[in-house]
Parts: C-alpha cells; structure tokens; sequence
C-alpha cells in the first residue's frame, strides 16, 4: 500500500459508502410513474444524480442530465489525484464522444469534415488504421499515465483487463443474460476496490461504478419517460 493516496483514499471511500445498491433499486422498481419515481429518489442517494430534472423532462434532456453527472464525477476524483494523475484521469471525459465517433466512422466519411476535436480526430486515424476504437482509446489512455510502482501499475492494469474482458463480451450477450452481466460487472469492480486500497486503481474503480450507476438511473427515468406503464429494470 502506498500512503501518499491516502486523501484520495479517503475522498473516494467517502463516496463509494454513498453509491446506492441493490435494496435501493428494489426500493424504487414498484413506482411506475416518472413523477413519483423523482419524488422518492430525492430522498435517496440517488437525490445528488438528479437535482433538475422533473417528470416534464424530454428524454434528450435527461440523457443530456446523466451525462453531465458523469463528467462531474471524472472532473471531481481528478482534482483529488496529484497533478502527474489529473491528465489521464480528465481523459476519461472522452469516453462519452465515442459513440459518436464510432458512427461517424461507420458512415465512411472523411473524419477532417467532421470532427473539429484535434483528440478525437487522432482516435479515429487510429481507427482508420484498422484498429479497434476501445484499443485506441486506451492506448491514449495509458501514454498519459504517470510513472508509478509495479504494485500500482499491475492494479491498474488488472481494471482494465476487467473492463475490456466486459466490454468484449457484452455485445454478444443475449437479451436475457445481458442484465445479469452487468450485476456480475459491478459485483466484481466492488470487490477490486476494495482489494487495491491506497491505490490509484481503487479511485479508476470508483469512477466506474458511477458509470454503472448512472447507467441504471439513466434506464430507469427513460423507461418511465418513454413507457409509463412497463416496469423499471429493477
């Protein structure tokens, strides 16, 4: 273990107590309206995610909404971390641009027209190149990464291994074991962050059981956005 994360530590760890869990989902599945769904999660630990939306909210809106909690997410371990981190921890912002990356690509015309971002115009070159968008993404990634102890890059790269291994595989699932995956997902990221304390791992961790998270909130609200009458994912 290596004390000098120890505030990111604490900070992160103060956050992780808060993420809400299965009993919560449980909790809310029975409220089939959107409105009543808000009232009650207010209450909740999901209250911080949601603060400006209503059950008047488009669904753009709350995708908008979601997308923005991710990034304040990312934005606030980044300033936790030292300064060597910040670059590579900010990265992870770029994650949200890849989907629309990918369909640009996939519509074959000339990224120069349509990507003024000088980041993602260098990913899909890559891309270009006949490699994967994910690899790219994490090379990139893993060049901004500073330089630490073999314990903290092996923690690190063992995330990644788990994140890549999911992000494989789930395309693929079927309908009903697709759900299931994501559960064994977050059962596993719960386990890693609590097996690589005082690591910077643990906070790369954090930062994707929020995703996880976020992603659950965001089916939740769209499926009563869009169907009032169908059961949430709980």
């Amino acid at each position: 273990m290596n004390t000098r994360y120890g505030y990111l530590q604490t900070r992160v760890q103060t956050r992780y107590a808060v993420l809400p869990d299965d009993r919560l989902w449980l909790h809310l599945a029975a409220l089939k309206e959107l409105a009543s769904f808000l009232e009650e999660a207010r209450g909740t630990l999901l209250g911080q995610w949601i603060v400006g939306l209503s059950d008047s909210s488009s669904t753009q809106e709350i995708e908008m909404h979601i997308q923005q909690r991710f990034l304040d997410t990312i934005q606030e371990t980044a300033s936790w971390f030292d300064a060597r981190w910040r670059p590579a921890v900010l990265w992870i912002t770029t994650l949200i641009k890849l989907p629309t990356l990918d369909y640009l690509l996939r519509s074959h015309l000339s990224p120069e027209s349509q990507i003024s971002d000088p980041v993602l115009l260098e990913l899909a070159k890559q891309k270009i190149q006949n490699r994967d968008l994910q690899q790219a993404w994490i090379q990139s990634w893993r060049s901004q990464w500073p330089d630490i102890s073999r314990q903290n890059l092996q923690g690190i790269e063992l995330l990644v291994e788990t994140l890549e291994q999911h992000w494989k595989q789930f395309p693929s699932q079927p309908v009903h074991t697709a759900w299931r995956a994501r559960q064994d997902l977050e059962v596993r990221l719960r386990l890693f962050f609590r097996s690589h304390v005082l690591q910077p791992a643990a906070a790369l961790a954090y930062i994707s059981l929020v995703a996880l998270c976020l992603e659950r909130l965001q089916a939740e609200l769209l499926g009563r956005a869009l169907f009032p009458e169908k059961d949430g994912l709980s």
